[in-house]
This record gives C-alpha cells, structure tokens and sequence, in this order.
C-alpha cells in the first residue's frame, strides 16, 4: 500500500524575509542579503562575509539564535495549520540542526530540542521534538523521516 504525503503549510525566517513566502519571492527576485559581518573576521582578519537577519542581533548566537528562528518558523507554520478540523493537533516536531561541531554541540542541540518541545500558545501539541544535526542536509533528511512515519500509520 502507498500513502500520499503532502506538504500543506511551510514556514521560514531566513536573511530575506521573515516568513516563507516574502523569502521566496525575494529570492526569485534574485534579490541578495549577502553582506560583510558586522565583527567576525577571517584570519586574514577580513570581514566575513554572510546573510544574517536584520531583525536578529548578530550577538544572539548558539542555541539561542537557533531558538529564535526556528520558533518563528513553527508559528508561522502554526498560524497556517490553525484551521485546521482537529482543534488539538498532536504532531511530531523533526528539526534540521547544524552538525555537531566547535561551538556547536550535542548540549546545544538537546537546548533547542527540549525549549522547543516547551512552547506555550501553538495552535498544536507537540508530541515530540526529533532532531537531526546533518546540516545542511537535515531539512531533506527531516522531511524522508517524516514520510516513513506518516507511512507507518
């Protein structure tokens, strides 16, 4: 037997927009936020450079940054599941996380994993926050777990 899995609702904070669908259209627009850091250095001691969000304080670093937004992007992706028929959701969280790496460890991630489980005012429960620290590739990977649970019943 196959099932069908859909994605109904995205949600993004991203250096272009602060929810999916602005990001998007800024970057089909092929408009860029690419821009030198405002204290990190190489070590040619050069600006690096990066595509920060202008709304984030680039002090804000670690689990912290991480919380910010990856809980504006549930909630935008909330608001949107917010008509949905079933009043209490009960849905899994799988979140893509940085790999594990200096200045980013496995106590960082079980910090994003246990604050996120905790938000208050969703529109759903959480029933539990699976992380997956591959980064960049942790969205796709996210998105194979989550098809082989809706597969699984």
């Amino acid at each position: 037997m196959s099932t069908s899995v859909h994605i109904v609702a995205t949600g993004a904070r991203t250096s272009l927009g602060l929810q999916a669908r602005p990001s998007a259209a800024a970057l089909r627009a092929g408009i860029s936020s690419m821009g030198d850091h405002p204290f990190m250095v190489d070590q040619a001691g050069e600006p690096m450079p990066g595509a920060l969000d202008s709304f984030l304080d680039p002090c804000v670093m670690g689990p912290k940054r991480l919380l910010v937004l990856a809980e504006s992007a549930l909630r935008e992706v909330c608001a949107l599941l917010n008509n949905a028929k079933e009043p209490h959701l009960r849905l899994p969280l799988y979140l893509g996380l940085p790999e594990f790496r200096p200045g980013f460890s496995k106590g960082d991630a079980q910090e994003v994993q246990s604050r996120l489980g905790k938000l208050e005012g969703l529109p759903i429960q959480i029933s539990e926050v699976k992380v997956l620290t591959e980064g960049h590739a942790a969205g796709l990977s996210a998105l194979t777990v989550a098809m082989e649970y809706i597969r699984k019943g």
